[in-house]
């Protein structure tokens, strides 16, 4: 666990970074890496940057500090002419059983595979996103609390133009996220965790902790329904701690001479000395539990970490 985590001020990354040439925004570049090198999820962060410390906010009192760090599965959908038309409707509710109930309404209509996606119920607790992803355009939809059975509707709580149409080659701005940002921004991919992660990484932190007076802050564009919560948050003291704070060790730190307790977590603390770690989420409002999204596209991703998998149910153990 990372306990020298610090925050700096979000203007100083925006300083001399290159626009992509067309070579950086190959088709795989875009599906596995997307958005735009000048996009908040591609952009180094400089020697020079300004740090403000929120260790305050993370750990503070020992009794609220997060215990662990879990993950959070993205499951990606590439559309395919050759195969049915799927409506995507919506849900009764956000919980369980509605989640996975419709009432008929239609948002829209894609064509996938019978079996694209059914990955999106496991588990069924958590947000349960899901990326529609067009090759042949590069444009994404997404959706959240999404549900779909073999050969069926996909089932997903709401609709709203922000989600439609997101450019995998642009700034990555807009998505289904509390913060209002995409899920595909800040995504762990298969091999990254053991290879090395050269982007920013979207994680979920308690509400409780984020700043009662400064809801959010840029890349953020809004805060999620906890802020309002008279139980969930949000009741930090620290302004600078909040939705779409960017986390980052500082370089004056050497995280090559601490002794990390696994090879995933001295990658992870790299990730976020040179590129940061994006606050999109909060994670139920809960204080013990912080949060990564992963992609879930294959099974295999999720065992880059270490983690069982029960084969029947594509549950985690």
């Amino acid at each position: 666990m990372l306990k020298n985590i610090l925050i700096f001020g979000f203007m100083s990354v925006i300083i001399g970074i290159a626009v992509p040439s067309s070579a950086q925004n190959s088709n795989a570049l875009q599906f596995q890496q997307p958005f735009s090198t000048s996009s908040v999820w591609k952009r180094p962060i400089p020697r020079n940057a300004t740090y403000y410390d929120v260790s305050d906010a993370i750990w503070g009192e020992p009794s609220l500090a997060p215990s662990r760090v879990s993950i959070e599965q993205i499951t990606i959908i590439y559309v395919d002419e050759s195969q049915p038309e799927v409506n995507i409707v919506k849900s009764r509710g956000w919980n369980m059983p509605k989640r996975a109930q419709t009432e008929g309404q239609v948002f829209y209509t894609s064509r996938f595979a019978p079996d694209a996606g059914i990955n999106v119920r496991y588990p069924s607790t958590a947000n349960a996103s899901f990326v529609i992803i067009d090759p042949k355009t590069s444009i994404a939809t997404e959706g959240s609390a999404g549900w779909r059975e073999p050969g069926g509707d996909l089932i997903t709580f709401y609709d709203e133009p922000r989600i439609h149409n997101i450019d995998l080659r642009g700034d990555g701005l807009s998505g289904t996220l509390g913060s209002g940002l995409p899920a595909l921004g800040g995504l762990i991919r298969a091999g990254e965790i053991n290879n090395g992660i050269n982007h920013s990484i979207a994680i979920a932190m308690g509400s409780r902790r984020f700043s009662k007076s400064n809801h959010f802050v840029a890349p953020a564009w809004r805060a999620d329904g906890f802020a309002s919560s008279i139980f969930n948050g949000y009741f930090g003291s620290n302004p600078r701690y909040t939705m779409g704070t960017l986390l980052a060790i500082p370089y004056s730190i050497n995280i090559d001479e601490i002794e990390w307790n696994t090879p995933q977590g001295y990658i992870l603390a790299k990730s976020s000395q040179q590129y940061g770690w994006i606050i999109v989420d909060s994670n139920d409002g809960g204080l013990g539990d912080d949060q990564m999204k992963l992609n879930a596209s294959r099974v295999a991703s999720v065992n880059d970490f270490g983690i069982l998998i029960n084969p029947d149910t594509d549950e985690l153990y």
